[in-house]
């Protein structure tokens, strides 16, 4: 069959509907409870339960808005014609639906059904549009999005929230658009969005290596290392009256480390320290007598020479305390 022939048999069949359903308006009958529900999709959902109505064929003409108030006028109607079909009553009740399509326009649809009590016309709103933004998370290579990466969002409302989540070997680095917390949502959105997780590879595992300089101070506080390499060269450290004794695994005894040492974990290590003997002329009381270093102690053992104040006794050998006044 030809193009021609087939608009040709459409437009009879439409031409005969509308003359059915006008030959129909004669008939004086109470309107038979019709109810009309549009969804959000654009479906349009419709109930007939009348049992005055019976059984029998009903005729179906949906005008979007902007008819001319007329169900009959099928040449002036036409253009606003948007649904046409037949269906069959039960014990008066019938339900079936069918899409709304067409521009959004001032005004209402108006659902025309024709049966053989007469036609009633059923007046509905249009479909309230519901805007949707689609908001898109990706996972560059080395992470996942944990979350629900594709959402479908209402205009102005807030999505749900993702986390970017880096893959063994890998750290999160950003968002694309900047922001550098791993976990977001998006508020307040207007607008159909992607947004890219960024991710680095670790080119080797870090540790970090804790210097407490135990009482003193040290030049370097921490540093980071990577895993299998020397911790590198210890810091300097000072403490006034003291000498660094080295670097140990604990603030007393443990053991020692040395720049050869390889790191294999998170590393506390501490100083720790020998004091040094009170230099030659210094001044100091034990027991009732004043004592002065004549001869400095050659050891940490604190060992010297030294002369009682206001006397000329000179004492050698003499174990020096080891707080001085």
């Amino acid at each position: 069959m030809s193009k021609k022939w087939m608009v040709r048999g459409i437009s009879c069949y439409l031409f005969f509907m509308a003359w059915y359903v006008w030959g129909l308006i004669q008939a004086d009958a109470a309107e038979p409870g019709i109810t009309v529900t549009v969804t959000q999709e654009g479906y349009v959902q419709v109930g007939i339960d009348s049992r005055e109505l019976g059984d029998g064929e009903i005729s179906v003409i949906c005008y979007e808005p902007g008819w001319n108030q007329d169900p009959g006028d099928w040449s002036g109607n036409q253009a606003y014609l948007t649904y046409v079909n037949q269906y069959t009553l039960k014990d008066g009740k019938a339900s079936f639906g069918f899409p709304v399509k067409g521009e959004k326009k001032d005004g209402e649809y108006a659902l025309v059904v024709g049966t053989g009590s007469g036609t009633f016309v059923q007046a509905f709103p249009q479909q309230e549009e519901e805007v949707r933004y689609t908001v898109t998370y990706v996972a560059g290579k080395g992470g996942k999005i944990k979350g629900t990466a594709v959402q479908k969002v209402e205009a102005g409302g807030t999505g749900e929230e993702v986390t970017a989540v880096p893959d063994t070997g890998y750290r999160f680095l950003a968002w694309d658009d900047g922001i550098l917390n791993a976990s977001r949502r998006e508020t307040e959105v207007g607008k159909d969005q992607t947004h890219t997780a960024l991710f680095q590879k670790i080119e080797a595992e870090e540790y970090k290596v804790t210097f407490h300089p135990n009482g003193g101070e040290a030049a370097t506080k921490e540093r980071m290392v990577k895993k299998g390499d020397p911790v590198g060269a210890l810091p300097k450290a000072t403490r006034t009256g003291y000498r660094l004794l080295g670097w140990f695994t604990a603030k007393e005894g443990g053991k020692q480390i040395t720049s050869a040492t390889r790191v294999s974990s998170p590393m506390a290590v501490y100083a720790q320290w020998i004091r040094l003997a009170p230099a030659k002329g210094t001044k100091f009381s034990h027991g009732d007598l004043k004592y002065q270093i004549v001869k400095a102690a050659s050891s940490v053992k604190h060992t010297g020479t030294v002369s009682v104040l206001g006397a000329k006794t000179k004492k050698k050998h003499v174990s020096i305390p080891a707080k001085v006044d």
